[in-house]
């Protein structure tokens, strides 16, 4: 086998890895990106919860206010 031929059995194999490599990379980022999603929906609903708790409480304060006038 001359030089030449080894040159691109190799050149080929490292070609190989490095597509390998690259995809592997991009599906852990896509995972990594699609957990932060879910993390701020998580927070937005937190918020959301956090929010309509307070609404309910100061409608009951304002009602009992209300009532012992």
């Amino acid at each position: 086998m001359s030089s030449k031929d080894k040159y691109k059995r190799n050149s080929s194999k490292k070609e190989y890895y490095k597509n390998k490599l690259k995809k592997s990379l991009m599906a852990t980022f896509e995972d990594l990106s699609s957990d932060d999603d879910a993390e701020e929906e998580e927070e937005a609903n937190l918020a959301l919860m956090a929010s309509a708790d307070s609404d309910i409480d100061s409608e009951l304060e304002s009602e009992s206010d209300s009532e012992e006038t």
